[in-house]
């Protein structure tokens, strides 16, 4: 990992060294991972949460929204989004294999269901945005997920639930004979 030991006599190894060696090889893994063709997620999260670049400090520290928002029903489909690992064709054609240009939202048609898509374009969320409107109308032009990103974990967790929810009834009445 690139740490001087000297083994002959024995000393003791320095913990802060060893960490800060390692989290330096955990980061620039990340960053050339972030690189390669079909790293989406990785790549989604590196720029849309961290705004293109990666620290070795965020590394070992728990995003805020891990300790204040307590309820996994709210919880988790905020986790989704971060991570690109979500509940929208994006995701779902991932998993099939299906070309990313396919991927296209089931609820209008034609754009692929992205995060960027579900939180900011689809017409079907146009309520939420609204009755969501504090996390939408002081974000500076053009809206990015990460600016997004930047705002109160409780109120993000309340819309990403209420969005998933919102999804997951279309889908269902969309899947009735």
């Amino acid at each position: 990992m690139g740490v001087q030991l000297d083994l002959h006599p024995p000393q003791p190894v320095c913990k802060a060294a060893v960490q800060s060696v390692c989290s330096a090889w955990q980061l620039k893994q990340l960053q050339d991972a972030a690189t390669l063709e079909g790293a989406s997620e990785l790549q989604h999260y590196t720029q849309g949460v961290c705004g293109g670049t990666l620290d070795a400090a965020s590394l070992g520290t728990r995003a805020a929204y891990l300790t204040v928002v307590r309820e996994r029903s709210r919880r988790a489909p905020l986790a989704q989004l971060r991570t690109g690992s979500h509940w929208g064709a994006e995701e779902a054609g991932r998993w099939g294999k299906i070309p990313p240009e396919q991927r296209q939202c089931s609820h209008c048609g034609g754009a692929v269901e992205t995060v960027q898509h579900l939180i900011f374009d689809c017409p079907l969320y146009a309520s939420l945005r609204t009755r969501f409107a504090d996390l939408f109308c002081l974000l500076p032009e053009p809206r990015t997920l990460y600016a997004f990103f930047q705002q109160p974990p409780a109120r993000l967790a309340n819309f990403a639930a209420s969005l998933k929810l919102q999804w997951q009834v279309a889908h269902d009445a969309a899947a009735l004979p």
